[in-house]
C-alpha cells in the first residue's frame, strides 16, 4: 500500500496508513478491583491469573470472558503456573506459606505445603510432576532457598541459593520470580543488601541465580547502581526467559530508592551462552519499573512495569520502543502464546489482551539527510545536564571510553546523573556517527 505524507512536524514526517492491519493492547473486563500479579496462559484460549485476596480467574475463551474460581485463601497469590490444560500450582503469602494445586483446570484447589511453611513468590513447572518454588525464603543465618519437586508437589527438598563468592545474604530481602526451562534448569531473581563480613561492606546488590542440574545454584548476575549513591538503593531482579533453550535467555529488574521506594532505574539482561550476562537497556531518566519479561522467539520481545509501562524489542533487545498500554496501573505479568497472542496484567483488576486488528497505523520518519552525525550538545561540556536541539524526544545510548553502555537518555537532559568524564552519544536503533561529550564538575 502506497504511504501517503500528510504534514511534516519539526523536521518529521508523520505518515498515516488506512486500513492496515496491526497489533496492540486492548483492555478485558476482569471482574475485580484487587491487583493482579501474574497471568499464564496454556493456549490462545484458556489462561488463567492470579492476584491479592486469593483471586484465581480463568478463562476459556482467550479473554473475552473471565470467571473466578475458589482458590480458599484470602492470601496473596503472586505467581501461578500451568503446563496443560489440567493441572497448575498457584503460590503466595502475606501471613502463611500459601501452595495450591488443581489436577482439573481449577474446578478444585486443593493446599499443599513444603514441610517448610516459607513465604512463596514464584511457581515454574516444566510438566506435571517436575517444578519449582521460590519466594521470601530464609533461615536463621539468612541464607535463602528454593524448592524442587518430582511427584507433583507431594513432596518438596530444598537447594541452598548461594551469594556471589565472598559476601552473604542480609534479611532485609529474597527471592522474587522463577522460571525453569527443564527439570535441570531454572533460574529464579531476587534482591537483598548483600556483605562481607565486618569490617569491608559492600552495596546492596541485585541477584538472578541459575540451576544447572536441579539441586545446586549459583549466582549469574550481581547488580548495583551505576548511577546513584549505591547504598541508598535497593535493586532487585524481577523476571527472566528463555524462550527456546538454556542458552539465550533475557532478565529485567528495577532499583529503588531506600527511602521512598520509588523506581531510580531499570534495566534489562541478555546471556547468549547461559552464562555471561550483559545489561543490555538501563533507564535511569524515566524509571517506572519493570516488573514482567517475555520473549515469543530470539528477537521479539516485551517488558512490562510501573504506571502501564509496556515496552517492546524486535531485534532481541537491542532497541525497546514503548507501546501503548491505555492505563496508568503497575503491571506485573505477562505471557504470550505466540507472537500475536499475549496478556499483561497489574493493579485495579487490569488485564490487557495483546492482538492484532484493523485500523489506521502512524509511524514516524526521518527527512533524508537529517543524520545523528550532525547533532549537537548544548552546552558542551556541561556541569549538570546537556540536550540535543532538535532531537529531545528521542532516544539515546551513552557510552564510555572503554565502549560499555553506562545509560539511555532522552535527548532533552542528557548525562543526568552521570560521573564527570567523556563519553559518546548514539541514538538508538541507527549505525550513525556518536557525539562526543564531555561532563566536568
Amino acid at each position: 500500500m502506497k504511504r501517503m505524507s500528510v504534514s511534516s512536524i519539526s523536521g518529521w514526517i508523520l505518515l498515516l496508513l488506512p486500513g492496515v492491519l496491526y497489533a496492540g493492547w486492548t483492555p478485558q473486563n476482569s471482574g475485580v478491583s484487587v491487583t493482579l500479579r501474574d497471568v499464564r496462559f496454556v493456549d490462545s484460549r484458556n489462561g488463567y491469573c492470579v492476584g491479592d485476596s486469593g483471586v484465581i480467574l480463568h478463562t476459556s475463551d482467550g479473554g473475552t470472558s473471565w470467571a473466578r474460581q475458589t482458590s480458599g485463601t484470602n492470601e496473596h497469590l503472586r505467581a501461578v503456573s500451568f503446563p496443560d490444560l489440567s493441572n497448575g500450582w498457584a503460590v503466595g503469602e502475606e501471613t502463611q506459606e500459601v501452595l495450591l494445586k488443581t489436577s482439573d483446570g481449577g474446578s478444585t484447589w486443593v493446599a499443599l505445603s513444603s514441610g517448610y511453611g516459607l513465604p512463596l513468590g514464584g511457581v515454574s513447572f516444566t510438566d506435571p510432576r517436575n517444578g519449582w518454588v521460590s519466594g521470601a525464603v530464609q533461615d536463621a543465618n539468612y541464607e535463602f532457598y528454593a524448592l524442587r519437586t518430582s511427584d507433583g508437589g507431594t513432596n518438596w527438598t530444598f537447594a541452598k541459593v548461594y551469594p556471589p563468592p565472598g559476601i552473604a545474604f542480609s534479611p532485609l530481602g529474597g527471592l522474587t520470580r522463577i522460571f525453569a526451562k527443564d527439570s535441570n534448569h531454572a533460574w529464579v531473581g531476587g534482591g537483598d543488601i548483600l556483605y562481607i563480613p565486618y569490617p569491608a561492606l559492600k552495596p546492596p546488590l541485585g541477584i538472578l541465580c541459575h540451576s544447572y542440574n536441579g539441586a545446586s545454584w549459583k549466582t549469574d548476575i550481581a547488580w548495583y547502581s551505576q548511577f546513584h549513591n549505591p547504598y541508598a538503593v535497593h535493586p532487585w531482579l524481577f523476571g527472566v526467559h528463555f524462550p527456546l533453550d538454556t542458552l539465550r535467555g533475557w532478565a529485567c529488574g528495577t532499583v529503588f530508592d531506600s527511602l521512598s521506594g520509588q523506581p531510580l532505574e531499570d534495566g534489562v539482561f541478555h546471556t547468549g551462552d547461559g552464562v555471561d550476562w550483559t545489561l543490555y537497556y538501563t533507564d535511569i531518566v524515566n524509571a517506572k519499573g519493570f516488573y514482567g519479561i517475555y520473549f515469543t522467539n530470539l528477537v521479539k520481545g516485551w517488558v512490562v512495569g510501573g504506571q502501564g509501562t509496556i515496552l517492546r524489542t524486535t531485534n532481541g533487545g537491542t532497541v525497546w520502543n514503548a507501546e501503548s498500554s491505555g492505563v496508568s496501573a503497575d503491571l506485573y505479568g505477562v505471557d504470550f502464546v505466540d507472537t500475536l497472542n499475549g496478556w499483561a496484567c497489574g493493579g485495579n483488576g487490569t488485564i490487557l489482551k495483546y492482538g492484532s486488528g484493523i485500523g489506521v497505523e502512524t509511524s514516524v520518519s526521518r527527512p533524508e539527510g537529517l543524520t545523528v552525525g550532525r547533532m549537537k550538545a548544548n552546552p558542551n561540556p556541561f556541569s549538570s545536564f546537556t540536550t540535543i536541539p532538535g532531537y529531545e524526544t528521542q532516544r539515546f545510548a551513552l557510552y564510555d571510553l572503554s565502549g560499555r553502555l553506562v545509560g539511555t537518555y532522552r535527548g532533552n537532559r542528557v548525562g543526568e546523573g552521570l560521573s564527570p568524564g567523556v563519553y559518546f552519544l548514539r541514538e538508538f536503533g541507527r549505525d550513525s556517527k556518536p557525539l562526543r561529550i564531555v561532563k566536568v564538575w
